[in-house]
């Protein structure tokens, strides 16, 4: 028999964690989705050379996004 305190106060971080976890991610698609447009936008105004452009997967930071674009 479980106390019934521990079970709510178990649902409410479960419920926590969830939540974070769900608006972190729709939040890191977003930033992701304009720091995409963004780049490529950049990359037909400069007009760079394949050479210049890491090769490869880039993975997105929006932090990383935000420095090295704007």
């Amino acid at each position: 028999f479980i106390p019934s305190r521990s079970v709510t106060v178990l649902v409410k971080v479960l419920a926590n964690v969830l939540t974070e976890a769900i608006v972190s991610m729709l939040v890191t698609r977003l930033l992701s989705m304009l720091s995409d447009q963004g780049f490529k936008k950049r990359i037909k105004q400069l007009n760079l050379l394949p050479q210049q452009l890491p090769t490869g997967p880039i993975p997105f930071h929006h932090h990383d996004g935000k420095e090295k674009f704007n």
